[in-house]
């Protein structure tokens, strides 16, 4: 059995479940997902965390089940997971303990790719982490584009409305609203400035002739100001009428796209099937030092 934490939003939970659909995979095993994170009891005694739900159960997943509804006890798990205990576990390069007679618990603890754990073999375990980098299941692309690209009713009849299938289109992310209110849970981000993407509308511009940019954001107020003077440019969701799995769904069937420093256009960027897409990313990044793709182009952050 393998057994995976999901925690975070929703980019956060694609790398996570992708990893552990990796390794269930190579090893033959069931797949539990432990969806506890977002329940209301444990959110409201880690007020730290940003409120968040389990979004990828609204996509066509396959594992067998939530770890809540099987009759299976591991009381190590709440101990590990304390905040004082996982910043110990985190020192030594890699952690992996027994935390029963069958399963053992794996702790990612540095944020890059670790190729041993791309060949765990023949365990029970625990996994808890964000593993995020394509390394750890880029093996399985396409079973995941499978699982993660279904469209909803809203979704294709904006797609057919707006000529994404058929326009030159850029997608652009936009992230800031939880970034820049909650700087104490997000300072170690990069917060990207209008130098980044005045410099990836350029380099687009340069090499498409009108280039239709679909623009998505949580800041709709700032990113309208930054793009005052841009044609060709159309806001999704303006209204706020679509889901972020919506959104997430549109952004990944555009043909090229401009993320930011966020999981969430991350993938909506990996899973655009366009065998010619273009994809540009910020150069810095906090997290996984391996997250950024070989095949994509990276801009200029800052000054």
């Amino acid at each position: 059995m393998i057994i995976i934490r999901l925690w975070g939003g929703l980019g956060n939970q694609l790398f996570q479940y992708a990893f552990a659909y990796s390794i269930a995979k190579e090893n033959g095993k069931k797949l539990l997902l432990d969806t506890r994170f977002y329940e209301e009891d444990y959110l409201n005694k880690n007020s730290h965390f940003t409120v968040q739900t389990a979004q990828i159960l609204g996509l066509n997943l396959e594992f067998n089940d939530l770890l809540k509804n099987v009759n299976l006890t591991l009381p190590m798990i709440k101990i590990l997971q304390n905040r004082t205990i996982n910043r110990l576990i985190r020192i030594p390069k890699r952690f992996k303990m027994p935390i029963s007679y069958e399963y053992r618990y794996c702790k990612e603890t540095r944020f890059r790719f670790d190729p041993k754990l791309n060949t765990i073999k023949n365990d029970n375990l625990y996994l808890d982490g964000y593993w995020q980098c394509e390394k750890y299941f880029s093996k399985y692309r396409t079973e995941l584009i499978k699982q993660f690209v279904n469209h909803s009713k809203i979704v294709e009849k904006y797609i057919i409305e707006n000529q994404i299938d058929t326009v030159c289109n850029v997608a652009i992310h936009v992230r800031r609203g939880d970034y820049v209110n909650n700087t104490r849970l997000f300072s170690n981000l990069y917060l990207l400035d209008e130098k980044y993407y005045i410099g990836a509308l350029k380099y687009f511009n340069l090499r498409f002739e009108n280039p239709q940019f679909f623009i998505f954001t949580n800041d709709l107020d700032w990113t309208r100001k930054m793009f005052i003077n841009s044609d060709n440019c159309t806001f999704v969701n303006v209204n706020r009428k679509m889901t972020d799995l919506e959104e997430f769904q549109i952004m990944a069937k555009c043909k090229h796209q401009i993320i930011s420093n966020s999981t969430f256009s991350w993938w909506a960027a990996w899973l655009n099937n366009n065998s010619e897409k273009i994809v540009v990313a910020p150069d810095k990044w906090f997290g996984n030092r391996d997250i950024i793709p070989s095949s994509w182009i990276t801009l200029p952050s800052e000054d």
